[in-house]
């Protein structure tokens, strides 16, 4: 376990990993979708007012920019509300032989070093590919349960348009990302 402890310590967000997120290899920013403004709404509401929702799903085919999106909102959540942000590559995560819910076990015990019930101020949690990981539906409603400062982040293949999970139906705000349109 503490190879997932120092993964997660080492994944928590900096400006620079976001600056390597978003933008192309002449530094130039990375163009913005149009559904920027409407996440960016979802993590304002929920970091200064406690709105719903407060766990969000991009799904859509890969390359249409769901990760750089994710990268884009966190930019905007590093520079005007919090720094508290942690990434979590399931993909990292099943090379290593873990689960989303080991990695969240240590998220809350060793780096916050707290029950999740207990932490007072907001952070945020960004989850690339979270469709890769066993369970991963279960292991989103047991960290939202158990921790209601969370706001969640995360990105999926098309595959979880296709997953109806009760456990979240009520929980979570899945929006689809097109490729880019003309007006884009």
């Amino acid at each position: 376990m503490e190879e997932l402890k120092q993964y997660i310590i080492s994944n928590k967000v900096s400006s620079s990993k976001i600056k390597a997120q978003t933008h192309d290899t002449a530094n130039r920013p990375l163009p913005q979708r149009n559904l920027f403004v409407k996440l960016k709404q979802y993590a304002d509401g929920f970091l200064e007012k406690g709105e719903q929702p407060r766990l969000i799903a991009l799904a859509g085919l890969r390359g249409v920019g769901k990760t750089t999106l994710m990268w884009q909102v966190a930019k905007h959540i590093f520079e005007r509300r919090t720094k508290e942000i942690y990434f979590i590559n399931v993909d990292d995560l099943s090379r290593m032989g873990y689960r989303l819910y080991d990695a969240f076990n240590i998220l809350e015990k060793d780096v916050m070093q707290m029950p999740f019930h207990e932490i007072e101020n907001p952070f945020v949690l960004l989850i690339d590919e979270v469709h890769e990981a066993e369970g991963w539906d279960k292991d989103l409603k047991i960290l939202y349960e158990r921790c209601k400062k969370v706001f969640i982040l995360c990105t999926g293949s098309s595959a979880l348009l296709l997953h109806q999970s009760p456990d979240l139906a009520s929980r979570w705000s899945l929006m689809r990302l097109y490729p880019f349109r003309f007006a884009e």
